[in-house]
């Protein structure tokens, strides 16, 4: 969605206008809106005891088609003072607004919700199946002003409806275009059509049967218990929402004008954590729960690290990025000087690092800083608190670079903090929002920088120092056999420090001596914990390298 603006005012009512459009379309059709995610939503249509599968399938593509119908092509400069959100969106803002587009795409099968995270942080639902894996490569598959569906859903819609002699024959594992901007390729078997399935809200679920008559100190547990699905800063909000109305006895706003009041431009840090973990959901169920495990392991140790730098956990999401977790900093209350260097690029390492170490899950990690419109988006009956701009959308580009090594961070990550960490360059990309590539960095930690350095005020530690020296001396003057020598200390005795004076001793040592001196260093992480042997990898491998150097050069 191409929207730029200065007031955030304008934004929101560019934003949520189009989006709810949309959900009164979804609603009309009876579908449950589950996920805003950036500028794309998750619908379910779910079958039950009345409403069988094949329904559900048809509704969907009849909502898509709707949509398709009402929202593609869509001038906000034409369209703003139709929009129905209750403002109308001034020409100067509209005319830096692009014409709003959509596709969509369908997919079906049988799906898991499983909640993840714990009772004192963070929670949040998860949905897995092979029909959101459809639905996202329908939706790349369809071009904009189009509905396409998957294999799957087009076998299931052939038996409720009459399809176009061009689409109703088509098999195998492309996905289908059933309807566009003027015409919809099937029809209902029956004149009346297909019975409408039930939205499955708060009433089916039985949610709100189980809250009438709770006693105050219950409903208020009750609602801290959902809460811990609600992003941060919006249960911030209203609790603010609430003491303010107590203090001054004001009339209460609607939720929709506060959150039109809440919305802002900020500068925020945005990470993209993408665990590489299987998330298919299978007949084995042994599997099944041991995966459901690891996806909570995931969100509890996140959630640890988040609260420990005082970050936000935007979403906890499957789509087609694979498993992906949104983690901000810069928010409403996470604003502190020198942000980046001392809580936002550390707590990127921090959650790489264990994700990696402590469940032995590999990692992808993709940060950038920038300004980005942070509010409410969707429509009054459902709505979502996201955080949209172009860096959101580099820090999701990096995180999925075929270039990543683990962490990748934009510019503006390095510039911030280049005085505390150190940076390797790679090679610039090319990115939406951006018209010229962008240069991309792995950050290197502390450690990772200053290893090696000398310090000028370094004593002590001669003893130990002219022990090396010795056996140093040993092997260039009288040619002794090469040795290893491991040094062993508790954290902070100062070990890394001598041994880089001595590594400078020794360099001296063989120059005077016209040899050469081919000097490694390799500053274990965490997860190397777990490969055995892993701290001398580097150094064998070395030593590899220079008997093939050894072996080349006796060729000549």
């Amino acid at each position: 969605m191409a929207i730029v603006g200065q007031h955030s005012p304008i934004l929101y009512q560019a934003i949520n206008a189009y989006f709810q459009l949309i959900v009164n379309v979804v609603l009309d059709h009876k579908g449950d809106l589950l996920k805003f995610a950036g500028d794309a939503v998750f619908i379910e249509w779910k079958a039950t005891v009345d409403v069988n599968l094949e329904t559900c399938v048809e509704s969907a593509v009849k909502c898509g088609a709707e949509i398709i119908s009402r929202c593609a092509d869509f001038s906000v400069l034409e369209n703003g003072a139709n929009l129905d959100s209750g403002c109308l969106v001034t020409t100067s803002a509209a005319a830096k607004v692009d014409t709003l587009n959509v596709h969509c795409g369908v997919g079906a099968g049988q799906m898991v919700g499983v909640h993840v995270g714990d009772h004192q942080l963070r929670r949040e639902y998860l949905l897995l199946g092979q029909p959101i894996q459809q639905a996202t490569v329908a939706t790349d598959f369809a071009n904009l002003g189009e509905v396409a569906v998957s294999p799957e859903a087009h076998a299931l819609l052939t038996r409720v409806c009459h399809l176009d002699r061009d689409v109703g024959r088509i098999s195998g594992r492309t996905p289908v275009v059933l309807a566009d901007r003027s015409h919809l390729k099937f029809c209902s078997r029956t004149r009346m059509g297909m019975h409408q399935p039930k939205i499955v809200n708060s009433v089916s679920r039985g949610v709100t049967k189980h809250v009438e008559g709770l006693e105050t100190q219950d409903l208020k547990k009750y609602r801290r218990m959902m809460s811990l699905y609600v992003h941060p800063v919006v249960v911030d909000n209203d609790l603010a929402a609430a003491d303010n109305l107590k203090r001054i006895k004001k009339i209460q706003k609607s939720a929709q004008e506060r959150h039109r009041e809440e919305a802002e431009i900020r500068n925020v840090y945005v990470m993209f954590v993408n665990p590489i973990l299987e998330t298919k959901v299978t007949k084995n169920e042994k599997a099944n729960r041991e995966m459901y495990k690891t996806l909570n392991d995931i969100m509890n140790l996140s959630s640890r690290e988040i609260n420990r730098y005082c970050g936000h956990l935007r979403q906890f999401i499957v789509d087609d990025k694979g498993l992906v977790m949104i983690i901000t900093f810069g928010l409403r209350g996470t604003t502190i000087p020198n942000l980046v260097a001392q809580r936002a690029l550390p707590a990127t390492i921090s959650i790489h690092n264990a994700i990696q170490s402590e469940l032995g899950v590999k990692c992808k990690v993709g940060a950038t800083i920038g300004e980005a419109y942070c509010g409410v988006v969707g429509g009054v009956k459902r709505h979502e608190y996201a955080v949209l701009g172009p860096s959101v959308n580099l820090a999701a580009r990096l995180m999925a670079s075929k270039m990543n090594p683990g962490i990748l961070v934009d510019n503006n990550v390095r510039m911030l903090a280049h005085r505390s960490f150190g940076f390797n360059a790679l090679p610039p990309v090319t990115a939406k929002g951006y018209a010229e590539p962008v240069p991309i960095f792995e950050p290197l930690s502390p450690l990772e920088r200053s290893w090696g350095k000398l310090q000028p005020n370094f004593v002590g530690r001669k003893d130990e120092i002219l022990q090396i020296m010795g056996m140093a001396r040993d092997m260039v003057l009288k040619e002794s056999p090469s040795r290893l020598v491991i040094v062993q200390g508790k954290s902070g005795m100062g070990k890394s420090t001598m041994v880089a004076h001595t590594i400078e001793h020794i360099r001296k040592l063989m120059g005077a001596n016209k040899h050469r001196l081919i000097v490694t260093k390799n500053v274990s992480k965490e997860s190397d914990a777990l490969i055995p042997f892993g701290w001398v990898y580097c150094i064998l491998v070395c030593f590899r390298c220079l008997a093939l150097l050894s072996n080349i050069f006796s060729l000549y």
